[in-house]
């Protein structure tokens, strides 16, 4: 008896984690594509004029960000193996928050320019979000956990683009910044105090004396793996191609220059919507193909046979082709 309600309170444990996690990443996704339907309109404020000049930098600031992140996520996540997965979604949760802050006081693109290759080293929500889950998720719950965790990422990239399009004809461009900093403040603060990760350090820097950084660039030996990255690069940049393009072309059609950020977050939105769906599906089906290859596990208590003690499933941080 004592064995099962210990169980039981685990399990407990485990959903307030996720559904907390859930609601911290939709809020982050808000925040991070909050910025996406005015930031290349933000530039003509900050001293550019022509279109090619504003396409240029707006598209400057896309790849710089993201190669900071690309080669900074495999040293976070060495971090995280040797410390924890929830500092690590603290870590972009809150240096988003304040980086993102700031960049609504940049005084020209330069300064702009530097504050987003600082956001592409701290950050990377996503890839932190889904090592804390799938480390503290059980295992038979593993494609439902990280299929909702998808969800969020889908939820939030169609919501924040509207929303911040919105808000920033209303409020202005650099109002909404710091609107940007507060949501992902609260996602770090709900993270902080309502998510717990039962990590012993100890054991991790004691497993064999190991440097902190050995090993690293090991999974890239594995053949699928790294075809795996390589579409998940592709996909990636097939559709974030177009970010930089959008709010100036969405500009051009409308011929005015009002509720231009609306209509470009509303053009974002759109095609965030559409991966919800899917998201979902691929959940629900992850977990019936577990289910179908594990009959005699489906007892009540998400799986666990009678006796037996709930096991989280043990995960490496995810690749840094994960935004």
């Amino acid at each position: 008896m004592a064995a099962e309600r210990r169980t039981s309170a685990e399990l407990r444990v485990w959903r307030r984690n996720l559904y907390t996690m859930w609601v911290a990443q939709t809020l982050s996704i808000v925040g991070f594509s909050f910025t996406a339907p005015f930031l290349p309109l933000f530039l003509r404020q900050l001293g550019l004029t022509t279109t090619d000049e504003v396409i240029w930098w707006s598209g400057l600031m896309n790849v710089g960000s993201g190669l900071v992140m690309a080669v900074s996520a495999p040293l976070w996540g060495a971090i995280a193996d040797r410390y924890g997965r929830k500092p690590m979604v603290l870590r972009a949760m809150f240096g988003g928050a304040v980086i993102i802050g700031l960049m609504g006081l940049a005084p020209n693109v330069a300064v702009l320019l530097g504050l987003r290759l600082v956001q592409g080293l701290l950050t990377g929500t996503v890839t932190a979000s889904v090592a804390l889950i799938a480390s503290i998720t059980p295992r038979e719950r593993l494609g439902f956990s990280l299929g909702l965790m998808q969800t969020a990422v889908f939820t939030g990239s169609s919501l924040g683009p509207f929303i911040g399009g919105v808000t920033a004809d209303a409020i202005g461009y650099r109002q909404s910044f710091a609107l940007t900093g507060a949501l992902l403040g609260v996602a770090g603060v709900l993270v902080l105090f309502l998510v717990h990760e039962r990590f012993d350090r100890a054991a991790a820097a004691g497993q064999g004396g190991a440097p902190l950084f050995r090993g690293m660039f090991a999974p890239l030996s594995n053949p699928l793996l790294v075809s795996l990255t390589v579409v998940i690069f592709l996909l990636g940049a097939g559709t974030m191609g177009i970010a930089p393009l959008l709010p100036i072309f969405v500009e051009q059609l409308a011929g005015s220059a009002q509720n231009v950020a609306s209509l470009s977050g509303a053009t974002f939105g759109i095609a965030g919507l559409t991966g919800i769906p899917r998201s979902r599906g691929s959940r629900r089906r992850a977990t019936r193909r577990w289910r179908a290859r594990s009959p005699g596990r489906r007892r009540r208590g998400c799986g666990r046979s009678r006796g037996s003690r709930w096991r989280p499933a043990r995960a490496r941080p995810a690749s840094p082709a994960c935004c």
